[in-house]
């Protein structure tokens, strides 16, 4: 069966161990609101996702940044996600595409890497969660900033994404590599 965005993904290759020191990092709690993709103005730059236009209705919405942190102050920070846009695109045939853009922000403590844990999108209405959507980003490599995607169907009715109106991103973990070639 193919996929409801019609492009056949690959799953990544498993990530070959490291050397170096790896520690566990955690994100704070984020939020954004779901409406409609912002028009183009001349001041701001256009939407990144949907990457293709629709001719369904779409929900978008932008977490300015998420960021990795070392210590429970949040003041050691490790590596981040900066300008994360968030589409889920209106359902046919009972399934709905979701599109995420970010920049990988390595220009922290060393390469972050999600090493079997996931960023949980959670799509949201006023009673709760109506779907999740896992990402397992993939590196953000130290000294550098990268475009990353998430391209992924979601199962999603009509009246589910209907009233689909916030997304909450709750804390993750992920992992810091510093030392060796990180960085």
């Amino acid at each position: 069966m193919k996929p409801a965005h019609g492009r056949e993904l690959q799953t990544a290759p498993e990530l070959p161990p490291r050397a170096g020191a790896a520690q566990r990092c955690r994100s704070r709690q984020q939020f954004c609101a779901l409406g409609p993709p912002p028009p183009r103005t001349p001041g701001r730059a256009d939407p990144q996702v949907p990457t293709a236009p629709r001719a369904t209705a779409v929900r978008h919405g932008r977490i300015p940044h998420v960021y990795f942190y070392l210590d429970d102050d949040c003041e050691n920070t490790a590596f981040g996600l900066l300008d994360l846009e968030i589409a889920v695109c209106e359902p046919a045939g009972g399934r709905s595409v979701v599109e995420l853009y970010c920049l990988g922000d390595g220009f922290q403590a060393g390469t972050g890497t999600a090493r079997g844990e996931a960023l949980m999108f959670e799509l949201r209405d006023a009673g709760g969660v109506v779907a999740t959507v896992p990402w397992h980003w993939p590196d953000v490599v130290c000294g550098r900033s990268e475009s990353m995607v998430l391209l992924t169907d979601l199962p999603l009715s009509g009246a589910d994404f209907a009233r689909l109106d916030r997304i909450a991103l709750p804390p993750a973990f992920g992992w810091a590599l510093t030392g060796g070639s990180h960085c």
